[in-house]
């Protein structure tokens, strides 16, 4: 484990971070060979990954149409071959804009996997944990487990059971954008992105879905705030933050928590291009993006770990 460094004043907790290694892999005059398991670990997509909340990890590996379950430490435990999937690929004939990088997402207890496939990227389909198709052609505007094997879809409006069935919308009467995430209760969150520059100043904002602002709370200390990264079952926020670049959590009232200092991996050389995903526990999950894992991969072009970071709460202190 690698020790977070001690909070800084008015932080309560802090977190170690764990490294988890997948797989390995060795380059081949310029392309990926497949690696340990015969994945062609340099070929994921942050979107290939997925996690349960019992922290075990979830790889799909489209190429030879099957996922592969890790255990929480990052040992193989099988695999669960999905029987007629279709990941049609177009990008010969359509190039760059036939590319579908594909999505994989997992109940909270791993006894579902929801996939994109046919050639669209908001064509989901069902599978049980042997992979055998349950539902298909679930046409859904993005897909984010929540809480109690809820889902929310379009971004954050439609909240979906475990069989991605309509459970309800909410009615949002707030101008929405990036900038913004919705958390299990429907509140939302904002940061001023755009004026940080001229202003010197960062704000994340928490308003009800009708937009009735709650609070409005100023984050000291930092040059920039990146991006919102998401909430947990407990209501807490968090956020990349620049200048030094670290994860900050915030609790529901917007008082800061925690500042979770990023290991120095070589494999990870730019955070701003790693995937977070934030487990109902506060658990929180880095995962390289595609373009990360090549600029990580030009520094050591000979091979290397396939690798995650698992951050998990250490102590709090009064």
């Amino acid at each position: 484990f690698f020790s977070n460094a001690l909070p800084t004043f008015g932080e309560t907790e802090s977190y170690v971070a764990k490294r988890i290694i997948l797989g390995e892999f060795k380059s081949k005059k310029g392309f990926t060979a497949s690696g340990s398991y015969s994945v062609p670990w340099l070929e994921l997509e942050a979107s290939h990954i997925a996690i349960d909340d019992k922290h075990k990890i979830y790889v799909l590996d489209k190429n030879k149409k099957r996922v592969l379950p890790f255990s929480p430490e990052g040992k193989l435990i099988k695999e669960i071959l999905l029987k007629n999937i279709d990941f049609t690929d177009k990008s010969e004939e359509l190039g760059d804009e036939g590319y579908i990088p594909y999505q994989l997402k997992v109940s909270s207890d791993g006894s579902y996997f929801y996939i994109t496939e046919g050639g669209k990227e908001n064509n989901w389909a069902i599978f049980d944990s042997d992979g055998t198709p349950i539902t298909k052609n679930k046409t859904l505007d993005g897909l984010e487990r929540r809480c109690n094997d809820k889902f929310k879809s379009g971004g954050g409006i439609f909240e979906l059971d475990n069989k991605l069935r309509v459970l309800s919308k909410i009615k949002v009467s707030v101008t929405r954008n990036q900038n913004e995430i919705i958390d299990a209760d429907n509140n939302m969150y904002f940061l001023n992105l755009k004026d940080q520059n001229s202003s010197k100043r960062i704000f994340l904002t928490k308003r009800m879905p009708d937009g009735k602002q709650i609070w409005k709370k100023e984050i000291k200390n930092y040059n920039k705030a990146l991006r919102i990264l998401g909430t947990d079952g407990a209501g807490n926020i968090y956020i990349l933050m620049e200048g030094p670049m670290r994860m900050i959590k915030m609790s529901s009232k917007g008082e800061q928590l925690a500042g979770l200092d990023l290991p120095n991996d070589t494999f990870f050389r730019d955070w701003r291009f790693v995937n977070f995903s934030i487990l109902c526990d506060g658990t929180i999950y880095c995962i390289p993006t595609y373009f990360a894992l090549w600029k990580g991969h030009k520094a050591n072009d000979k091979g290397g770990e396939y690798v995650i970071y698992r951050f998990e709460l250490a102590t709090i202190s009064k």
